[in-house]
C-alpha cells in the first residue's frame, strides 16, 4: 500500500462467534499467541445470542469485544439459515469497526495456526493481492467429521499450491482494508463473501489461495437429522441469493436440473480428493454421508429457486 498510516494496526482480525464457549476461548488463545512482530487488533462482535461469550472480555483485555445489541429484530433462530444470518451480521459489523490496514476473518471453530497472521501478511506483500486465503484442516479424525469437512472445505484442504483463485472462504481470509471498505455497500447488512469476491475480480483485483495460512476446524458432532436440515437450509440460502442475480429463465432451468445436482456435487468432491490423493480413503469411508449431505443441499436449492429472492430471509 502507498504511504501507509503507521499509527493504524497492521491487521484487524474479526472473529465470528459460531460455537462460542470452549471453541471461542481456544480461537482467542491462538490469536493471542501468534508469532511475528505485528500491531494486531482482534475484534469479537457479540449480540443477544452470545452474551455469555462477552464475559470472556476480562480474560482477553487487549481484544475488542463489540456489543451489537439486539440483532434481527430479536428473532429466535429456528434453523441453520437463521443462525447463519447472525454469523453474517457479526462479520459485517466487525469489518465496519476494524481500523487495521488489512482485515482478516476467522470463525471460532476454526483455530488459526500460530503463523496465521504472519502467513497472510507475507502472502499479501509477496503477491500484491487484494485478498488472500488459506486452507482448512480437519481437527477430528472421525468418519462423520471427514464427511462434513470434505463437503464444507474440500476445495480448501491441503495441499494447495499458492496461486490466483476465484474463491476464498470467509473462515480463513484476509483483505486489504481499502479494497474491502470500498465495497461496504455489499456488506452493509450482512457479509456474503461470494458477492465481495465477484466485485473484487470485476475491478481487476487479484485473489490468492495458499496452504500457508492454516486453520483447523473442530466441528462439534450433531445428530444426522439436524445435519441434514442444516445443509438443506444452506442450499436454500444459496439458491435464494442466486435468484436475485440471475434471470427467471435460468432460475427455472436450475430448478429443473436440481435432481442431477447430488451426483454432480458428489463427483466434484471425489475429483477434488483424487487430485489431492492423500484423503481418498477418508472420502470413500465417508461417502454415504457425503452423498446424503449433497442431496440435502440439492433439495434446498430446489426449494430456494421456487421461493425466489427474499433479502430479509436470506
Amino acid at each position: 500500500m502507498n504511504n501507509p498510516d503507521l499509527s493504524l494496526p497492521d491487521i484487524s482480525v474479526v472473529v465470528a462467534i459460531v460455537d462460542g464457549g470452549v471453541a471461542l476461548r481456544a480461537c482467542l488463545n491462538a490469536l493471542a499467541n501468534q508469532v511475528g512482530d505485528y500491531r494486531v487488533e482482534v475484534i469479537v462482535p457479540y449480540d443477544q445470542l452470545s452474551l455469555e461469550e462477552a464475559k470472556m472480555a476480562d480474560d482477553f483485555p487487549g481484544f475488542q469485544f463489540i456489543d451489537l445489541g439486539i440483532l434481527a429484530g430479536g428473532m429466535t433462530p429456528r434453523n441453520a439459515l437463521d443462525l447463519h444470518r447472525f454469523w453474517d451480521i457479526r462479520r459485517s459489523e466487525g469489518i465496519k469497526f476494524a481500523r487495521g490496514r488489512r482485515i482478516g476473518l476467522v470463525e471460532d471453530r476454526g483455530i488459526p495456526a500460530e503463523t496465521w497472521i504472519a502467513s497472510v501478511m507475507d502472502l499479501m506483500d509477496e503477491t500484491g493481492a487484494a485478498a488472500v486465503g488459506g486452507c482448512s484442516d480437519n481437527g477430528y479424525d472421525t468418519t462423520w467429521n471427514w464427511a462434513v469437512h470434505i463437503c464444507d472445505f474440500g476445495r480448501y484442504m491441503a495441499p494447495l499450491p499458492t496461486g490466483e483463485t476465484d474463491f476464498l472462504s470467509a473462515t480463513n481470509v484476509c483483505y486489504r482494508a481499502d479494497k474491502l471498505h470500498a465495497l461496504r455497500h455489499l456488506y452493509e447488512h450482512r457479509f456474503y463473501e461470494p458477492s465481495i469476491h465477484a466485485a473484487l475480480q470485476a475491478a481487476g483485483d487479484k485473489m490468492v489461495l495458499s496452504d500457508r495460512p492454516r486453520t483447523t476446524q473442530y466441528r462439534p458432532r450433531i445428530p444426522t437429522f439436524t445435519l441434514a436440515g442444516e445443509w438443506f437450509h444452506w442450499g436454500r440460502k444459496y439458491a435464494r441469493i442466486r435468484s436475485g442475480e440471475i434471470s427467471f429463465g435460468l432460475r427455472v432451468f436450475r430448478a429443473a436440473i436440481s435432481p442431477l445436482l447430488p451426483f454432480v456435487l458428489f463427483t466434484r468432491h471425489l475429483g477434488n480428493q483424487r487430485r489431492k490423493r492423500i484423503y481418498l480413503r477418508k472420502f470413500w469411508l465417508a461417502s454415504p454421508l457425503i452423498f446424503m449431505i449433497v442431496s440435502m443441499w440439492a433439495c434446498g436449492e430446489l426449494v430456494g429457486y421456487f421461493q425466489g429472492e427474499e433479502p430479509e430471509a436470506l
